[in-house]
């Protein structure tokens, strides 16, 4: 093996090395947003079953966002949305019967 071999086995050593130094913990972060992103559809999907009417549902996580001093498509908004559908639901239940 001579120095040119030496050499281009180090460079391409030091190539893979600079690689994998450069993209590791990425895959962690993309599955910690796609635990996000299927966390958010989910809330989304329960406030639908909870609050049919989109419009209403809207101002709900509207008014949470507000009272909580956070983004209307935090998780946080959402989940006081559907805590409030529920209440307001349950109570026009119980008010029919």
């Amino acid at each position: 093996m001579d120095w040119i071999e030496f050499a281009g086995a180090g460079i391409a050593a030091f190539a893979l090395a600079a690689t994998w130094l450069a993209t590791r913990g990425h895959g962690q972060a993309e599955s910690e947003n796609l635990a996000l992103v299927r966390r958010r559809r989910a809330l989304r999907d329960e406030l639908q079953r909870v609050v049919p009417d989109d419009l209403e549902a809207r101002q709900l996580v509207q008014a949470a966002a507000r009272r909580l001093g956070v983004s209307g498509s935090s998780l946080e908004a959402l989940e006081a949305a559907i805590e409030r559908g529920s209440r307001l639901s349950d109570s026009q239940y119980l008010s029919v019967n």
